[in-house]
C-alpha cells in the first residue's frame, strides 16, 4: 500500500465498503505516513461536514495554495499544508524556569506567537507533559484558547515528583513550529485543602478509597 493508491481507495475506506485485508493495510501504512493521515482527516472532514462528494473533494484547495487537492496528492505534496507557508518561530517556555518547584496546578507561559508571513495568525497551541522519571506522557492537550499559558488541571500531576514540559504553536493555515526546548520542574509536597479542614486533600481521598476497600462485601 502506497500514497497515491490511497487517493482511489479514500472512497470505500470512509463508506465501510473496503475488503478487511485492504483496510488492515491501508491502516498500517496512515499509522506510518503524516501525510496520508492528514490527507485523511481533510477528506473525511469533509464528507462528514459537507456531505460533498469525492470527486468535489478533490478538486478543492484545501491549504489554499492555488492548487487542488489531487493535484498535490499525486505531486507528492501535502494537500493540507500549504508549501509556500513558513511555519511558526519555536515557543519559548518562560515559566516555570528550568527545575523550579511548583503546585499541583502550575500554570505555564511561553512567548508571544511570531510567524515571518503576514497576516498569519495563532490558531493553536498543543502542550505536552511528560513524567521525567519513566518518560511517559502524562498530559497532552492542542487548545484554540491556551495560547501562550496553560493551567494545568487538578489530579493530573504528582506530589514530589519531576516533570517536563512542552509546546509548539500552530498558524492559521496548520503549520506546526518545532517543540520548545523541554522545561524540567519538580511538583511540590500537596497541601490543597479545599474544605479548610486541616487535612489535604489527596490525604482525604486516599482514606476515603482505604475506607471503601476496607468494607466488607454483602
Amino acid at each position: 500500500m502506497n500514497c497515491k493508491e490511497l487517493v482511489y481507495l479514500l472512497g470505500e475506506y470512509l463508506d465501510g465498503s473496503m475488503e478487511e485485508h485492504l483496510r488492515k493495510d491501508l491502516d498500517s501504512h496512515i499509522a506510518m505516513c503524516d501525510s496520508c493521515t492528514n490527507f485523511l482527516n481533510t477528506y473525511g472532514l469533509a464528507l462528514r461536514d459537507s456531505k460533498m462528494s469525492f470527486e468535489e473533494i478533490e478538486n478543492l484547495d484545501s491549504d489554499g495554495d492555488g492548487v487542488s487537492n489531487i493535484d498535490e496528492f499525486n505531486a507528492g505534496t501535502d494537500p493540507t499544508q500549504n508549501d509556500y507557508n513558513s511555519l511558526p518561530e519555536r515557543p519559548v517556555i518562560l515559566t516555570p524556569e528550568n527545575y523550579d518547584v511548583v503546585s499541583m496546578t502550575p500554570q505555564f507561559r511561553a512567548i508571544e506567537f511570531y510567524d515571518a508571513d503576514s497576516g498569519d495568525r495563532h490558531q493553536k497551541s498543543q502542550w505536552q507533559i511528560y513524567d521525567e522519571l519513566s518518560d511517559t506522557q502524562v498530559y497532552n492537550i492542542k487548545s484554540p484558547s491556551s495560547l501562550t499559558t496553560l493551567t494545568v488541571p487538578r489530579l493530573i500531576l504528582d506530589e514530589n515528583t519531576g516533570y517536563y514540559v512542552k509546546v509548539r504553536y500552530f498558524d492559521n493555515h496548520g503549520g506546526a513550529s518545532e517543540w520548545s526546548q523541554p522545561v524540567m520542574f519538580m511538583t511540590d509536597v500537596n497541601t490543597e485543602d479545599t474544605d479548610g479542614n486541616g487535612i489535604p486533600d489527596h490525604q482525604e481521598l486516599e482514606g476515603q478509597y482505604a475506607q471503601f476497600k476496607a468494607r466488607p462485601v454483602p
